[in-house]
Order: structure tokens, then sequence, then C-alpha cells
């Protein structure tokens, strides 16, 4: 399993479009992933799941990956929160 932390800098948070992104590169892995924020927890792979959470600027989120491909997907989630959000 691969966990990391990321502090939301995107000025309007987590919104539908920005969760369409996250949706669409979650689902080239066959790896589960969650998106968690103060507890609450959504599956990255749905798009409901994720905008559910509600999350705005300056909120923590965790991101598991858990799975046969997780060092891939780690590496790409990471990257792309670290560039768009």
């Amino acid at each position: 399993m691969q966990e990391f932390r990321h502090v939301i800098q995107n000025s309007q948070g987590i919104y539908a479009d920005l969760a369409d992104c996250l949706v669409k590169a979650a689902r080239d892995y066959e790896s589960q992933m969650q998106l968690s924020k103060r507890g609450q927890k959504g599956d990255l792979k749905h798009i409901f799941s994720v905008v559910a959470l509600g999350i705005q600027t300056g909120d923590e989120v965790v991101v598991t990956i858990d799975g046969p491909d997780e060092e891939e997907a780690y590496k790409e989630m990471k990257e792309l929160f670290k560039q768009q959000f």
C-alpha cells in the first residue's frame, strides 16, 4: 500500500472538472484508490464520491493506493496533485 498527503493549493479546491481529471487518471490503474479528508473517504474512481468530499483550498487530503500497480499509480497521482492541486 502506498499513501501520500497533500494540502490543496488550488484557489477553487477540487471542483467537478478537476475531480473528473483525477478520476480519469485513477481509472488507468487496477489498484484501488481512496481520497480522504478529515476521516471522510471517497473512491478516486468515482466522480461523485470525490466531489461529495467538498474539498476546499487549504484542506489536507490523503491519497491511499493499494493493488498490483500501486507504485506506478502512486508516482502519477502524486505528480498530478503537485501540478494541479
